[in-house]
Formats: structure tokens, sequence, C-alpha cells
């Protein structure tokens, strides 16, 4: 292998690309994922790359090729994975050391008699920022959609992760209390990532939490469920990183709630949903709509719970209205349900005209 002056390939290096691929490529084998890596560096197996790794003679991952990570990934028998530039999910060290950067000046201030609040909120912004592009949560955003940016049509705050939801999640959220919120959380900032639409335009969803309560709150002693447990009934993944809050710093313990599904996979199937079908034609719907079909559009477009993978009526009545709305939509006599059936159906009859 030609010999780089590039910074090496380190064992740590390594470590973060894999957990970050993990994340991405969920039914990939640890060990397929290290023997693809190799392949993206040149290497014949990873047996070989940990020998250079050793050596002090591995590549900078600046090198990484994507064709030959995808190629070793089909040969060990993976078929669709959907493909992506590598250098784009690295967690590249002097993102993180500008971060730890940021969080020290910010508790310099936070500690200073006379607080430039200015400054402060800045250099938040910044590391929200930062802190982001290090876990990939998307876009920064507030609960508020009174606001929102000029190419953004709808924004949904926490959703159900169907893929992940433990059964009988519609005792936490239903149409009694349809809000998705972590209990016990502090100091919130949302993250949220894009969903194109056929005008040009696109919808946010809510795809992670940041909450910074401070170590000694009285609300971890709050009753009813952590949010860790909470987290893991709805289908969303909870970490905790203590030394990365920016809000207190040094006082407050940082909580990650994220969606356990990554966006990539949602994007593939927002793609055909009868969700995006919904928005897409909202004004021709909702013109010739009258009665039970113009609520039913409605409860559809704005409920942020509503499955994207569901292609049958089937599938909708047992992963979303017996957890979500068992009086209203499950039932099959109900005149809204069967409101809603027809607007199902007719999504599936367009569906089929098209292909």
């Amino acid at each position: 292998m030609a010999a780089t002056c590039a910074p090496a390939f380190s064992a740590d290096a390594a470590r973060k690309l894999k957990q970050s691929l993990k994340d991405r490529l969920t039914k990939v084998s640890s060990s397929h994922l290290s023997e693809a890596i190799a392949s993206a560096l040149g290497f014949q197996s990873n047996i070989a790359l940990n020998k250079a790794i050793t050596d002090d003679v591995a590549p900078s991952l600046d090198l990484l090729q994507d064709q030959p990570f995808f190629a070793r990934l089909e040969a060990l028998g993976y078929q669709d994975i959907p493909l992506f530039h590598l250098v784009d999910i690295i967690v590249r060290e002097d993102n993180k050391a500008e971060f730890l950067n940021v969080l020290e000046r910010i508790r310099v201030l936070e500690i200073d008699d006379v607080k430039n609040y200015d400054q402060i909120n800045l250099l938040r912004r910044r590391a929200v920022a930062l802190f982001a592009k290090m876990h990939g949560l998307g876009y920064p955003g507030s609960a508020y959609t009174t606001d929102l940016p000029t190419e953004i049509s709808m924004r949904f705050m926490h959703g159900i992760d169907h893929a992940a939801a433990a059964e009988g999640w519609g005792d936490l959220v239903n149409t009694r209390h349809p809000q998705l919120e972590f209990p016990k959380t502090d100091h919130r900032y949302r993250f949220y990532q894009r969903l194109p639409l056929a005008n040009g335009k696109f919808i946010e969803y809510s795809f992670a939490l940041v909450s910074m309560p401070y170590r000694d709150s009285f609300r971890h002693n709050e009753p009813g469920p952590s949010g860790q447990e909470y987290a893991r009934e709805v289908g969303w993944k909870y970490s905790e990183h203590d030394e990365s809050g920016w809000y207190a710093v040094g006082k407050t313990n940082l909580q990650l709630f994220q969606r356990t599904t990554p966006h990539h996979e949602t994007l593939r199937m927002w793609n055909t949903s009868f969700k995006k079908w919904l928005l897409d034609n909202k004004t021709r719907l909702l013109k010739s709509a009258r009665g039970d079909k113009r609520l039913v559009i409605k409860d559809a477009i704005d409920c942020p719970h509503l499955p994207l993978h569901v292609q049958t009526w089937e599938e909708l009545r047992e992963s979303y209205f017996k957890e979500f709305s068992p009086k209203l939509y499950y039932p099959w006599d109900d005149s809204m349900a069967k409101a809603f059936q027809r607007l199902f159906q007719q999504w599936r009859d367009e569906q089929s005209t098209v292909s």
C-alpha cells in the first residue's frame, strides 16, 4: 500500500467509525462491518488492517473508499444496502475538540459574576450545531411551528417509532393523551430531519431530543417511569452524555432521546407512504371532502404517530388504530373508521394506477 502523510487510522477511530456504521446498518453484524471497513481502506482483511494499526502504518480516514466497502458487504450476503458516503458519517476529532472547547468557554462565562448572556447564548448555539453534527441528529429547532423556514411546509413533534415500540404503547400515547412527552426532562433542545414533498418543500419530523436536568434535580424523584423506560416503550433510544451538557456546564447531565429508525430508512418508507400521498394531495383531497372524510384527512395529516411502513388496511388497524385509537378508528363498524378505510383504499387505487 502506498505511504501517506495523513494521520494514521487508529484503533479509537476504527471503533468510532464502526459504531456510527452500526447505528445506520443495524442488520449487518459487527464482524462483517470490520471486514467492510478494512476493504474500504484497501486491505484484504480486518486482520491485515489491525496489524497496520498496531505497526502505526494504517492510512487516514480520508482515504476511505465507498465502492469497496459496499462490494464487500454484498459479497458477505447483504443485499439492498442503502448507499451513502462513508465520510459523511465520520465523527471527526476536530469537531469533538471544538465542541469541548466551546463547553469550556461556556463554563467560564457561566461562573463569571457579570454574565454575558449574549456570548453564552451564541456559544450554546454553536455547541448545539456541533453536537447535532457529531451524532447525526439533523436540524436544531424549537417546539414552535409559527415561524418555520420558507422551505418547510409542516413540522411534526415526537412520534411513535413503530419499528421498535413495545406492545401496549397505546397506554402512554393515545387519542386522549396524544402528545409523546419524555418525562423528567429539563432544558430541552429538539432536532429534526427533513422529508421531501412533491412541490419541492419539506416536512420536518422530530428525530431527537436533548434534555439537560440538573444532577440534583427534584425531577429525578418524580413518580412515574424514567425517561429511559418511557423511551423504550415508544421505540426511541436513550443514552447519557454526562460530559456534553452545554447548559449549566458541569452541573447538568445530558440525556439524548433519539428515534431508533435511522433517517435514511425513514426516508425510504416515506417515498411510498400513505402520509406522503396525503400531504402531496392535500388541496385536492380536501376540496372534494365532506363530513367524516374531511375530519379523517385532517386527523391523518396532523398525527405524528401515523406509521409510514403500512401498505394494507389490516396493517394500519393492528399497528396504529389498535393502540392509538381503539374506540374510534379500530372498530370495523364505526363511521369514522369506514371513512378512513375509503380514504386509504383511494390511496391504494391511485398507487396501483401509477405503478
